[in-house]
């Protein structure tokens, strides 16, 4: 009885894509299970806002923890000038039109929009999120109240009528402090990237100035305390936003997709490009589901790796996978296999 020979030792690596094979080799591969780091992106405008958010503070200090003398004195001059120049302005309704704008950082407003923002990002499942604000919140009355104010002690504007709501030392101020800080951690956490985001800085800047402009002219905050406020309030959390909820893991979304489909954009899609190029040294360029009207339950992609134009990887991914996981088509004409076959 003749018996069958021993199938040879496969000692060659899987065929990789030629235009990949360098950018797998030259990597270190993680370790399985291990989840990847977080893409932390400050940008440009974020590492501005720090450094000058760093210097201000510091510069806060320095001139007012010594008391009024020296530099402080003509910064408390200047400051109680603007102050009686707004002060003084009369025309008809402008006092009432300041009181309006004041308002929109009085804690009659502050206090239900901090709890309102805690039930959304509740009702949204936005966790990380959340636990951000609610630390955001602690933080930033600790470093106002707790250490500037009683390090700085600075006094209210010289000279003026105080006749908005104040409490504590002025600088920074907190009114403006924490409505900074909840209009950028709106910004974050409940607008979607892109053009609405945009849109919305200049909305939030719009808001920041009219409502400091108010307090000013109502004697209860100076040009130096809201200075060193808005610093704080929007340094702060857009660091932490950016550092800890990035878009690329964390984005803001409100598309519902189909129940039958599977989204394959934000993470879900980094995490299909970062798959193949660990598994199978593909660079992914573009994933593109496509004849999703007859695909049932499954979401067919169509995946362009980089090199050879006309290559691409056809994937089809199931919400309920077979044990052997999916199949790959490396190439038109090509047999379907598992990623690591």
């Amino acid at each position: 009885m003749d018996v069958p020979a021993e199938r040879p030792t496969r000692t060659a690596g899987p065929n990789l894509h030629p235009a990949a094979r360098h950018a797998a080799g030259s990597r270190r591969r993680r370790p399985t299970g291990e989840p990847p780091p977080l893409p932390h992106h400050l940008q440009t405008s974020g590492v501005r806002w720090l450094v000058a958010t760093l210097v201000l503070v510091v510069l806060a200090v320095v001139v007012f923890a010594r008391g009024l003398q020296g530099l402080a004195v003509d910064v408390a001059v200047f400051d109680a000038a603007v102050v009686g120049w707004l002060g003084g302005i009369d025309l008809p309704g402008f006092q009432a039109l300041m009181r309006g704008l004041a308002a929109l950082c009085s804690w009659w407003v502050l206090n239900p929009v901090a709890y309102g923002l805690i039930v959304v990002l509740l009702v949204l499942r936005r966790f990380r999120h959340l636990i951000i604000w609610l630390v955001l919140t602690n933080l930033l009355s600790n470093i106002g109240g707790g250490i500037i104010g009683p390090v700085a002690q600075r006094p209210r504007p010289f000279g003026a009528e105080i006749r908005e709501g104040w409490g504590g030392w002025a600088m920074p101020s907190l009114h403006v402090t924490f409505f900074a800080v909840g209009l950028v951690t709106i910004l974050y956490t409940l607008v979607p990237e892109g053009r609405w985001r945009n849109l919305g800085k200049w909305v939030v800047t719009a808001l920041v100035a009219l409502a400091a402009i108010g307090r000013m002219a109502l004697g209860a905050d100076g040009p130096s305390d809201v200075l060193v406020a808005v610093a704080l309030g929007v340094t702060i959390p857009l660091v932490a936003f950016r550092w800890f909820t990035p878009n690329e893991v964390f984005p803001i979304t409100y598309r519902r997709g189909s129940g039958a489909h599977l989204d394959v954009s934000g993470a879900r899609g980094a995490a299909i490009r970062r798959g193949l190029e660990d598994q199978l040294g593909l660079v992914v360029t573009e994933v593109k589901p496509f004849g999703l009207a007859g695909s049932a339950g499954s979401t067919p992609l169509r995946i362009t790796v980089a090199g050879d134009p006309g290559a691409a990887v056809r994937q089809v991914v199931r919400q309920d996978p077979p044990a052997f996981g999916p199949l790959v088509q490396a190439g038109p004409g090509a047999p379907l296999r598992p990623p690591r076959g």
